[in-house]
Parts: structure tokens; C-alpha cells; sequence
């Protein structure tokens, strides 16, 4: 078993299938149904059953009894179930393959019912009539009060009720709008609120016969629901299209296959005082020009820079003392970015680093990316049949010393096993205490006809695949070796909310996709629906750190601090100085508050214990027993105010500094554009 908490069981009881998972049970077992219900979290899901639905001569085929069976598998981490119904012409044959954390490999097929034994000798009449499909649908109903936003990949092209954020493409994520959207083919789609929620997703759209491109994927507003409807076929499969005159009845039609996948959530429990990790990410956006082993040895001044001359603390003491517990290595560390294959030099310096770490008790993880260096011994012996291919991007763009090029590498390829055949070598040669994948997990599209990506379409156009189940193996049994390790599995999915992958991480990384917006002067608010969507980690159950980038006045770490704490996450600091030090009160903070005892209230959530007097400002609260911690934060770029914070508990402190704020519940402070005060507030 991978994953501690999960476990998977199936009872059948008559022609019902249930499967059981941990918090989640899927049942099987109605005419034309998927599922006749899902259950999460305690909550029913589907407003009515998920459905296979079927149009023939403008009419809508009435499917009957389901009839559902178990296949034998003495694999305990997976079960199959296949099931059946019928029409008086179509037969629907479903596949089920669910694994332990709830992922669900659909398989549904559509076929003429053919001729029966009787039929093929001659002992009954032959039908006569012809049979084909007008229109393939598979509707998802999910109940409002599970559906509050929603998420897509890849990124844009929702048409509909949305709403317009000028110069942005931050419409994959956000409420759902009144009236729903449609779009084009998605890799994903996901529905969610709270606490829980529902996603799909497709490898390819090979056999989606849509007449209206724009049209595949709908979100219909019923009174109850959103309904995720995939429009599969606007009329018959290309294969289906009855070419003959004569009058004779289509029982040799291949059956029609369509694949996807389904995922529930949350798909583990979700921490709640190990949400976080004290750690450090160097070299990430703020650049280091020297080697990482000569950055941490060298001495530092107050603010984190390089010192020269006096005797100052060296940067492994630095971390030490402001209490990184981890330090995340960025892809500087190899001297040959991303290669599983490293130089005697990189050996030589993070055994080093590692070695100083360790006896600070400071875990070390390296960054492993979606790239592959020119550099690299790999390349040159594979080149090109690795690369990632799309309409939109033909190769990478970084360039880096020593003098390198990088290429976007596809998961689909050989890649995944030449790095993880690396990375399990190095992680026990060199004593790492997890791993870093950034945009490894990202189903990014692909058309590199040499590793089997891509398909032509009926007019001969290359249409591009995404490596959605090769990932999946990836990460999941690379997780696996992690954790016989006792390592972390962390990961950064640049919005893509990766579902298949989500059970095998301990932490996601975001914030790029609308930080960027912000740090270009192009957004000048807090995307609130895109961040409840996207960073309160509780609907999925994998805590998300907020990434920040700063780019002072514009936007700074204090900035981030405050909506990340906002959303119940941390900001992760890439600067060893001043950032390092805020978040180091902040680590103290959330360390000194019985967090595993207390409750977390959101911002757009009723709490009777804290409240101010200016609207726009947002609270949060950790709520326990006797006493809260509140985060007051502004979100918005131009807010400045003095404002009136009052609790129900009469003594307020400041939770970063310790200063005794008040004695009465009340306390006054100045607020300006994505400010916070963190405040205690106990009886």
C-alpha cells in the first residue's frame, strides 16, 4: 500500500457495485449509469446519476438494468469492475480500474447489439433495420453545494459568463459562472468547493467527433447542479458513417472506445499542523552568482548578502538560526540542469552541502524539472526523441552557465524512466531527503510523432496527446521510493492541478500563473475565486505553497505572506534574507498555536470572533478552544486605511513580534495594499 490511509473494497450486493475508499465510496449499478452515486467527505456528490447517453434518429436510446461484476485480482492496491445494459439495438459495455487513491480508468464502449447465436445460425430473423448514433454524451451532474469553482487545463479559452480580467489568462480557474461555459476539448475539468470535489480527464480527444469545436466540454446550470457534460460524438464516429444503400442492419460496425479518467477528492487527509514545512528554496528567482556551496559557506550580513571583511555567521548558521528545517537546492545545483547524470564538480559540492546540512539537522531536495540540458550526456545520445513538441513551443529557451540550452522533454517518451532509473541512484549515493519536480507533473500537449505523441485527425492535421497515465507511473512509484525513504515528494504544477498525480505528493507549489500578472503591473487585486480554487489544499487534501518572487515596491514577500495565509498556506521564501527572516516569525507563530486541536475558518466562511470595521478587509482564523489566531490581510494593490480590529477575546497580540496589543478586544492599526497583521487573540 502507498499511501498509509488509503485502502480500497468492493461489496456487490445484487447488480450494485460499491467501492470503498478511504472517505470516498463510488457506487455502480443503475440503467445508463456510471455511477448512481459518489460520496465524499460525508456529502452525495451527483445531483442524479452520472450517465452514458446516446441519440439515434433524433430519439434518446432508453437504456435498461445494469448488471455490474467483480473480475478476480489478487492485486489489493487495485479492482476491476465491468459492467453492462442495453437497448433493444445498443449494447454499453464500462470498465472500471480503481486504484487505492480513488483514481477510476474509465473505459466505455458502444456497440450494436449484433446478432445473437440464434441470429449467426439461422434460427431466428435477422434484424433489418439500420442502427447508428447521432450523438454521444456523458453527463456528470455535481450538486451546487459541492460545486463552488472550477478548474481547467490547459489554461484559456472558456466561452461564456466569465469573467473578463483584461491582459490576463487567468480564466482556468475561478467560480463557476452563472449559466456555466462551455469550450473546447480540456485535458481536465474539475468541480469542487470546500471540502471536496470531482474531476476528469483525457489523454487525447482521438475519437471525439465534434461538429462544433468550441462545443466539446459544457457546464449546464440546472437548478440543483452543474452538469459537466463531454460532448463525445455531434453525430456518428467516422468509422460509423453508413456508406450502403441496401437496407441491411449494422451489425458489423466496430465498437466505439472512448477513455478517461475520474478522481475524487480529497485523496488523503489533509494536515493539520504539518501543512507547512520550515523550509528555504534557494536560487529560485532571486539569483545566486556563485555556487551554492560557496553562497552557504561564505559570511553574511544581518540582511542575508554577502559580507566582506568583518567576522559574520556563514549561511548554513543563517538558516540554522532562523529555523529552516528544509533547504530546497534550485536547478543551479547541477551543473548539467535537470540530468539524472551529474559532473565529478556537482558529486563534489552537494556532498558537501548535504553534509553541513545534516549535521545542522537541515534536510536537503533537489530540483528536477520538465527540461534536459543540451549539456547532458542524455541528450546527446537521444536528442530529439525526447523533446517535447507543440504548435506553440518547439524547445526550451533557458540559457545558463556553464554554457548550456535546455529542450522541453516529454513524459510520454523514454524520459520518465531514464530519470527515474537516475534519481533513485543519486538519492542513495548522495543522502537526499526527498524530491523537487517542477512542471514534471504538467500533462503539457505534445506531437513528437518519434515517441508515439500525436494523432492525425480525418483531415491528416497532427492533433496533440497529453502524457496524463505516463505521468501518473512516474510519480506514483517514484513517490513510492521516496517514502521507503522517509523523503518528501513536492511539486510544482504551474496551475495544470495535475489529478492523477495528486495522491502521490506531499505538498504543490503555485502562484506564478497570477503572480507574474502582479509583478508585471498587470493585476493589481487578489484573484479571491481563482485562490479558493487553487491554494486552500482541504478540497484536495495536499497542502499548496504559495511561491513568491519579488519585485520590490511592486510586490514583495510580505505581499505574498499575506493572501497565502489568508488561503490557510505558506509563502515559500527564496531569499535568505529579509524574506527569510519574516517567515521565520511566521514558522514561530503557527508553531506556538495548537494548531492539531483547532479549526480553520476562512475568510468567505461566518466566524462571530473577529471582525473589522472596514469590509474590504479579509480575515482568517485558526480557531481553538480559548483562543484564535487571526490573519487580517488587504488584497488589493491601491487599499490604505486605518482600521478597527475587534475580537470577542480581550487580549490581542501580535503573534509575529509578541507585543501585547490589547487588553479590551480592540486594537487600531494602519493597513495598506496586500498587508497582514497576525494576531492572538485569547480570553
Amino acid at each position: 500500500m502507498i499511501i498509509d490511509t488509503n485502502f480500497i473494497d468492493v461489496k456487490k450486493n445484487g447488480d450494485e457495485c460499491k467501492i470503498s475508499l478511504w472517505n470516498r465510496d463510488y457506487t455502480i449499478g443503475h440503467g445508463g449509469a456510471i455511477f448512481s452515486s459518489i460520496i465524499s467527505d460525508g456529502k452525495e456528490i451527483l445531483a442524479r446519476p452520472a450517465t452514458v447517453n446516446a441519440i439515434s434518429e433524433g430519439e434518446k436510446i432508453a437504456f435498461g438494468k445494469t448488471l455490474s461484476f467483480v473480475v478476480a485480482d489478487e492485486n489489493t492496491e487495485r479492482k476491476t469492475i465491468v459492467c453492462t445494459f442495453e437497448s433493444d439495438s445498443a449494447v454499453v459495455n464500462i470498465c472500471h480500474i480503481i486504484e487505492e487513491d480513488g483514481c477510476d480508468d474509465i473505459t466505455v464502449s458502444v456497440m450494436p447489439r449484433g446478432r445473437s447465436v440464434a441470429q449467426v445460425f439461422g434460427l431466428a430473423p435477422l434484424r433489418t433495420d439500420l442502427f447508428n448514433i447521432d450523438k454521444l454524451y456523458i453527463d456528470f451532474p455535481i450538486k451546487k453545494s459541492v460545486a463552488e469553482f472550477y478548474h481547467t487545463f490547459p489554461f484559456g479559452g472558456l466561452i461564456g459568463n466569465t469573467k473578463d480580467i483584461p491582459n490576463t489568462n487567468l480564466d482556468y480557474a475561478g467560480a463557476i459562472p452563472e449559466g456555466g461555459f462551455h469550450c473546447a476539448f480540456k485535458e481536465q475539468i474539475f468541480l469542487g468547493g470546500r471540502s471536496c470535489g470531482l474531476g476528469l480527464f483525457f489523454s487525447d480527444n482521438s475519437v471525439w467527433n465534434n461538429i462544433d469545436k468550441t462545443n466539446a466540454v459544457q457546464i449546464i446550470e440546472e437548478e440543483d447542479c452543474f452538469v459537466i457534460r463531454l460532448n463525445i460524438l455531434d453525430e456518428a464516429p467516422e468509422a460509423w458513417q453508413y456508406k450502403g444503400t441496401d437496407n441491411q442492419y449494422s451489425i458489423d460496425l466496430d465498437p466505439f472506445r472512448v477513455r478517461f479518467g475520474m478522481l475524487v477528492t480529497p485523496v488523503k487527509p489533509y494536515p493539520k499542523r504539518d501543512f507547512y514545512q520550515r523550509s528555504l528554496h534557494i536560487d529560485c528567482f532571486k539569483k545566486i552568482f556563485c555556487n551554492y556551496d560557496e553562497f552557504l559557506s561564505g559570511k553574511m550580513n544581518a540582511d542575508g548578502t554577502p559580507v566582506v571583511g568583518e567576522l559574520s555567521e556563514i549561511g548554513f548558521d543563517r538558516i540554522k538560526r532562523l529555523g529552516v528545517k528544509v533547504l530546497y537546492l534550485h536547478e543551479k545545483w547541477n551543473d548539467i540542469q535537470n540530468s539524472p547524470i551529474l559532473t565529478e564538480d556537482t558529486v563534489k559540492r552537494i556532498k558537501y552541502i548535504i553534509s553541513e546540512c545534516h549535521k545542522r539537522d537541515i534536510k536537503v531536495i533537489p530540483y528536477f524539472g520538465y527540461e534536459l540540458s543540451t549539456l547532458s550526456p542524455i541528450w546527446a545520445k537521444y536528442g530529439d526523441d525526447l523533446t517535447r513538441l507543440d504548435s506553440k513551443i518547439k524547445h526550451g529557451h533557458w540559457y545558463r552557465y556553464p554554457y548550456q540550452r535546455d529542450r522541453f522533454v516529454c513524459m510520454a517518451s523514454i524520459w520518465p524512466d531514464i530519470l527515474y532509473n537516475g534519481i533513485t541512484k543519486l538519492y542513495d549515493e548522495l543522502g537526499f531527503d526527498g524530491l523537487y519536480f517542477d512542471t514534471t507533473t504538467s500533462p503539457r500537449a505534445c506531437k513528437n510523432e518519434k515517441h508515439g505523441c500525436g494523432y492525425r485527425d480525418k483531415d491528416g492535421n497532427l492533433q496533440p496527446t497529453y502524457p496524463v497515465w505516463q505521468i501518473r507511473e512516474f510519480i506514483k512509484k517514484t513517490y513510492a521510493f521516496v517514502k521507503s525513504r522517509g523523503g518528501t515528494m513536492n511539486v510544482h504544477s504551474f496551475g495544470s492541478f495535475n489529478l492523477p498525480s495528486l495522491a502521490f505528493c506531499d505538498s504543490l507549489w503555485e502562484g506564478e500563473t497570477f503572480q507574474s500578472l502582479l509583478l508585471k503591473g498587470k493585476l493589481f487585486e487578489m484573484p479571491e475565486m481563482l485562490m479558493r480554487a487553487q491554494f486552500t489544499g482541504v478540497d484536495t487534501g495536499i497542502p499548496v505553497y504559495s511561491l513568491c518572487y519579488s519585485n520590490e515596491p511592486v510586490w514583495t514577500f510580505k505581499s505574498a505572506s499575506s493572501i497565502a495565509l489568508l488561503h490557510g498556506s505558506v509563502p515559500k521564501p527564496v531569499d535568505i534574507g529579509e524574506p527569510l527572516e519574516l517567515m521565520s516569525k511566521i514558522w514561530d507563530a503557527l508553531d506556538a498555536f495548537p494548531l492539531e486541536d483547532s479549526e480553520w475558518k476562512p475568510y468567505f466562511e461566518p466566524c462571530d470572533k473577529i471582525s473589522c470595521n472596514n469590509p474590504e478587509v479579509k480575515i482568517s482564523v485558526w480557531e481553538s478552544e480559548d483562543k484564535i489566531l487571526a490573519v487580517c490581510a488587504s488584497t488589493y494593490t491601491a487599499f490604505k486605511d486605518t482600521v478597527t480590529i475587534t475580537s470577542k477575546y480581550p487580549n490581542i497580540r501580535n503573534a509575529l513580534s509578541g507585543e501585547q496589543l490589547s487588553t479590551d478586544g480592540k486594537i487600531t492599526t494602519d493597513l495598506c495594499g496586500f498587508d497582514f497583521v497576525l494576531l492572538e487573540c485569547t480570553k
